[in-house]
C-alpha cells in the first residue's frame, strides 16, 4: 500500500464503516425478520443522532469531562438492544446488548472519574460498534439459513419466556 494511502485510512474508516452499516442494514432488512431489522434499526438510528448531534452542536459538547450527547445516543441504543436481546428467540442480540453496555459504562467511567486515559476511552467508545456490526451481519446470515432449511420459526418470546407464533396456527391451542 502506497505511503499516501495509509495516511488517508483515519479519513476512510468511517466511509467504509457507514458502507458496511448500510450494506448489513439492508441485508437485515432484505433476509432478516424482526430482531435484526429492530438492531439494524438501533445502528441506524445511532448513525442518524449522531449526524443530527453533530450537525447542531459541532464539535462534541462537553461538560465537566462527560459527553452527554454521545451518552444519550448510546443509552438509547443500548436500550433498545436490549429489549431485542430479551424478547427475541435469538442469542447474538445478547453481544449486541453487552458491547453496547460496555460503551455506555465507559461514558459513565469518563464522565465519573474524569481520568479515563484518552486512548482507552477512545477504545471503549469505538471498539463496540466494531464488533458490533459483524456480529449483526452473522446473526442475519444465520437466520437465512435457519429459515431456508427449516422454514419459518418464531422470532419473539412472550413475557414468560415462551415462543410467539410467528404465523397464526389453524389448529386450536389447548
Amino acid at each position: 500500500m502506497p505511503c499516501g494511502m495509509v495516511s488517508q485510512l483515519p479519513i476512510w474508516k468511517a466511509d467504509l464503516q457507514f458502507g458496511f452499516l448500510l450494506l448489513v442494514a439492508s441485508l437485515a432488512w432484505r433476509w432478516g425478520a424482526g430482531p435484526e431489522r429492530a438492531c439494524a434499526g438501533a445502528f441506524l438510528y445511532m448513525e442518524g443522532a449522531d449526524w443530527v448531534y453533530h450537525w447542531l452542536f459541532g464539535h462534541s459538547v462537553r461538560i465537566a469531562g462527560f459527553e452527554p450527547g454521545h451518552f444519550l445516543i448510546d443509552l438509547t441504543a443500548g436500550m433498545i438492544l436490549h429489549a431485542v436481546a430479551l424478547r427475541s428467540n435469538r442469542l447474538y442480540p445478547l453481544c449486541l446488548a453487552s458491547l453496547q453496555l460496555v460503551a455506555i459504562i465507559s461514558h459513565l467511567g469518563e464522565g465519573l472519574s474524569g481520568s479515563i486515559a484518552h486512548p482507552i476511552y477512545a477504545i471503549m467508545i469505538a471498539l463496540p460498534s466494531y464488533l458490533q456490526l459483524p456480529i449483526l451481519l452473522a446473526g442475519v446470515l444465520l437466520h437465512r439459513r435457519r429459515t431456508r432449511r427449516s422454514g419459518k420459526y418464531p422470532s419473539w418470546l412472550d413475557s414468560s419466556g415462551r415462543l410467539l407464533e410467528s404465523e397464526p396456527s389453524s389448529s386450536p391451542k389447548r
